[in-house]
């Protein structure tokens, strides 16, 4: 079974207890955190 790759962003984000802005701020670089993990 194929999972996006917003879908498992999302299950990762979770799995860490992190909201969408929290887990964006640790990306590096400038990304809008309402696409990510949208899915």
């Amino acid at each position: 079974m194929k999972i996006k790759l917003g879908q498992r962003v999302k299950k990762l984000r979770k799995s860490l207890g992190l909201t969408q802005k929290q887990f964006a701020e640790r990306i590096p670089g400038k990304i809008n955190y309402t696409y990510v993990g949208k899915g």
